[in-house]
């Protein structure tokens, strides 16, 4: 099963909806591959709720949910926690342009501790 590849995300720019809405998606088929194949290996389960529409207004729930899903990759893959990715306001240029940088990171550190 091939995943897209997150690097590809480092350039989203601040404030272009329609390119997040795209990365939206793709990101939420990302973590549902990503748990799909865990579980296959047989890897500890973790909380993998439903990352929905993304964060809209505060997205207060939606970060808790998707800090969730890191944490619990990184955990049945054996890795260190992940950063905290609710402490970022994704409505601030500066806040997003590191969170989105450091998020496709974090996306590649599974990647690879998954052998993907």
């Amino acid at each position: 099963m091939a995943l897209v590849q997150a690097s590809l995300w480092q350039s989203l720019q601040f404030g272009d909806k329609d390119a997040f809405r795209d990365f939206l998606g793709q990101h939420g088929l990302w973590h549902d591959q990503l748990d799909a194949i865990l579980r296959q290996r047989g890897g500890p389960p973790y909380s993998s709720f439903p990352l929905g529409d993304g964060p809209l207004g505060d997205g207060g729930d939606w970060h808790l949910t998707h800090q969730d899903r890191h944490e619990g990759a990184a955990s049945s893959l054996g890795l260190s926690a992940p950063t905290d990715f609710t402490a970022y306001d994704l409505n601030r240029r500066d806040d997003f342009s590191t969170w989105i940088w450091i998020h496709a990171q974090e996306h590649i550190r599974l990647a690879q501790a998954a052998g993907l």
